[in-house]
């Protein structure tokens, strides 16, 4: 669909160097935070265990926390951090194996 298509272009923009549009968010906090949140937001349509959606949310996640426990980002962001990682659990723990069958043993133990 064109809604799928456009999901797939402004993430090759951010993620994929081969890509014509290569723009990658780098050097500017609030200019990554902004365009992943607004890559959420724009493709909300997409299921939360769709890959683009997780690899989104684990780059969201990782800038959250990206000076430890401790620091001033991660306090300053800590609620969305939690956020993120509790729907993060929720995919690989309700819907990944509920989607993919032949990976309920590896949740199992």
């Amino acid at each position: 669909s064109r809604a799928l298509a456009e999901a797939s272009h402004d993430y090759q923009s951010m993620f994929e160097p081969s890509f014509e549009s290569y723009s990658p968010p780098k050097d500017d906090f609030e200019e990554a935070v902004s365009r992943l949140c607004n890559f959420r937001d724009k493709h909300r349509f997409l299921d939360r265990a769709h890959v683009l959606s997780q690899r989104v949310r684990k780059e969201l996640i990782a800038l959250f926390l990206l000076d430890g426990p401790g620091g001033m980002v991660s306090r300053r962001c800590g609620f969305a951090a939690a956020s993120l990682l509790v729907e993060e659990m929720q995919v690989q723990n309700d819907l990944l194996p509920a989607l993919s069958p032949c990976k309920v043993s590896s949740y199992a133990r």
